[in-house]
Order: C-alpha cells, then sequence, then structure tokens
C-alpha cells in the first residue's frame, strides 16, 4: 500500500485513538472503573498507559485465536499482563456479553465501552444485539462506535482502497 494512498485512513484510526484514550483517561478520572474493548485486536492501551489501566479494569474482549497468539507473545517476550487487565475470548455472533460477565464485569457500574473496526465484520443480529446490550449499560457509561458507510457513499478518493479493503475481507 502506497503512504499516498493510505493517508487519510491512518490519520483518521490515529485520531480514533486518540479521541478513545481521551475519554478513557477522563471517564477514569470521573470515576468510571471498567473499560470494554470488544475486538481488542493488538490494543496496547494496558500496556502504554500502566498509570491508567491500573485504576480501571480492562476487558479486551476478542475471538479466542488472536488472543491467543497475543498472549502467547508476550510469555515470548518475557511480559506479563498489567494488572487489571482481562483478555475475555469471544465469539461476537455469540453469547459474549455472558462471557464478559463471567469476566468480572459489573453492568450495574459505568464503563467505557468500545467498538472499532468490528461492526462491519458482524452479522445485523450481532449488531442489533450488541447495540442492546450496550444500550442497557448503567448510567454514566460511555460507547464509543465506528462503522463503514456504504461504498456508494465513499468519497471518490477513497473507493479504489476501500473496495479492495473489502475484497480481502
Amino acid at each position: 500500500m502506497e503512504p499516498a494512498q493510505t493517508a487519510r485512513v491512518r490519520a483518521s484510526i490515529v485520531a480514533r485513538a486518540r479521541f478513545i484514550e481521551d475519554l478513557v483517561c477522563e471517564q477514569a478520572e470521573l470515576g468510571v472503573g471498567q473499560y470494554v474493548i470488544l475486538g481488542a485486536g493488538l490494543d496496547s492501551f494496558a500496556q502504554r498507559r500502566p498509570e491508567m489501566a491500573g485504576r480501571l479494569r480492562v476487558f479486551e474482549l476478542d475471538q479466542p485465536e488472536p488472543q491467543a497468539w497475543r498472549r502467547q507473545r508476550f510469555a515470548e517476550l518475557g511480559l506479563s499482563a498489567p494488572d487489571g487487565l482481562l483478555f475475555v475470548p469471544v465469539d461476537f455472533e455469540g453469547d459474549w456479553w455472558g462471557r464478559l460477565i463471567d469476566a468480572g464485569f459489573d453492568p450495574a457500574r459505568p464503563a467505557v465501552v468500545v467498538s472499532t473496526g468490528v461492526v462491519m465484520y458482524l452479522t445485523r443480529a450481532a449488531v442489533e444485539t450488541t447495540l442492546d446490550r450496550v444500550a442497557a449499560l448503567a448510567a454514566g457509561s460511555s460507547f464509543v462506535v465506528t462503522f463503514l458507510l456504504p461504498l456508494t457513499l465513499v468519497e471518490p478518493e477513497e473507493k479504489a482502497m476501500r473496495a479492495a479493503t473489502e475484497q480481502c475481507a
């Protein structure tokens, strides 16, 4: 991928990450103690911000295979998961909510819940279930979600990259 072709995408990812991290830190200062990352992938908040992660319970939800790989890499590098970081292997088409509760999430307490780069891979039913769960979170909770516009609404300079990306997915 050419840097000139991906500049807008990369800029949006950086801006999105900064917005989320600022929100999480702001909410932690206000006493919110739970941070849920739906589709955590290689998120590094807990490793990069141990002073904040230590004040939160960080629930990283993702498919079992990527999480197993990540935990293996931690072990190979001699790293341990920071205190308060919980890996929750889930299938977002299944009962991810029950797995989150089993991991110690308290739905009666406020939380920051983030779902970036996930919705486009889920069925409509899974997206609706996720939105229903999030809508029932405790007062004071925050939810950040990203989604892709239909290709027909994408700006002309981004259409080729989006079309190529969707063919790979």
